[in-house]
């Protein structure tokens, strides 16, 4: 399915679209198997969080957060939250090393 351009002018075409998108994916995103961060804002008007969740129930690893406030610029106005659970996503996803000495 091909998406136009056009379709973007009101904030209700956006959900629209994005309700679109996922609906159309679906069957792909359901196999991305790698652990995936989802960080949403509850006061998102274009991409509420409705998509997150809709989102975080196709991808089989998925971990999602919603924070107050924020917008659609959620990473700009909360950058330290943001940050944080993205630090400790990858961390807890990173494999630890370990050396095993030959016997």
């Amino acid at each position: 399915m091909r998406y136009e351009l056009h379709y973007w002018p009101t904030i209700r075409g956006r959900g629209e679209f994005v309700r679109l998108a996922l609906e159309a994916a679906g069957a792909g995103v359901r196999e991305i198997a790698i652990p995936a961060l989802l960080i949403w804002s509850d006061s998102d008007v274009i991409s509420p969080v409705a998509v997150g969740t809709k989102l975080g129930a196709l991808l089989p690893r998925a971990e999602l957060h919603v924070l107050r406030g924020g917008g659609h610029d959620l990473a700009t106005r909360q950058a330290t939250e943001v940050a944080s659970l993205i630090a400790c996503h990858i961390e807890s996803e990173v494999p630890k090393t370990s050396i095993v000495s030959p016997e």
